[in-house]
């Protein structure tokens, strides 16, 4: 009489094993790059509300150290974009490598831009431009366009507030597609309006403009 042996598939246990720790790690890891992300977040938040308190300040001729803030505001966002980065790599955009990499290089202070203005060539969401406006302009701003040396314009879409209390528009290429000496036009509901130039449309424009 034979008798039939099936076999049976060895390292199985193990390796199921391995692949649920492997899991577990990697969620625990990402649950502590998410904890330090929301703590880098609010404490950029300070910095922001700091920031404006001393521009406040300012035009009430004290004398405030505008220059260091916004530099501990820039460190601190490079961070917040590399930790977003680490925190969910697949959300970000295919074709994000096949960009510049200013985004997270070196940001210039752009005086002729009010504190708390952000031209941020590669968004983190699509890769794209992405202008930040301060909050005092929150819920007076009718629309912000990008008018290129040669005429070209292109009309910003607004996101809403986040980031510092600040509203966001958002464009449909990079910064580096606009020519140096770009404007931005930001329309206020008032009828006014107030224009940027942007000499360096590849790179981060942080605003530093002091108080008159």
């Amino acid at each position: 009489m034979s008798l039939n042996v099936t076999p049976t598939a060895q390292g199985s246990g193990p390796q199921e094993a391995r692949s649920r720790q492997a899991e577990e790690s990697r969620k625990r890891a990402e649950e502590r790059l998410k904890a330090e992300f929301k703590k880098k977040d609010e404490q950029q938040k300070k910095l922001q509300d700091q920031l404006h308190l001393s521009q406040e300040a300012q035009e009430h001729g004290q004398e405030c150290d505008l220059g260091a803030l916004l530099g501990k505001i820039a460190e601190m966002d490079k961070d917040l974009q590399g930790l977003e980065a680490r925190t969910a790599p697949a959300a970000r955009p295919a074709s994000r490598s096949s960009q510049p990499a200013s985004a997270k290089g070196p940001t210039t202070i752009n005086k002729d831009a009010p504190i708390g203005f952000l031209w941020k060539p590669v968004s983190d969401s699509d890769g794209k431009l992405a202008i930040l406006l301060p909050p005092q302009f929150n819920g007076k701003v009718s629309g912000v366009t990008v008018t290129s040396p040669d005429g070209q314009s292109a009309t910003g879409r607004s996101s809403g507030v986040g980031n510092g209390d600040r509203q966001h528009f958002r464009f449909n290429r990079p910064g580096s597609a606009f020519a140096p000496g770009t404007v931005v036009s930001i329309a206020l509901r008032d009828g006014r309006s107030q224009q940027i130039p942007i000499q360096n449309p590849s790179m981060r424009n942080e605003g530093g403009q002091k108080a008159a």
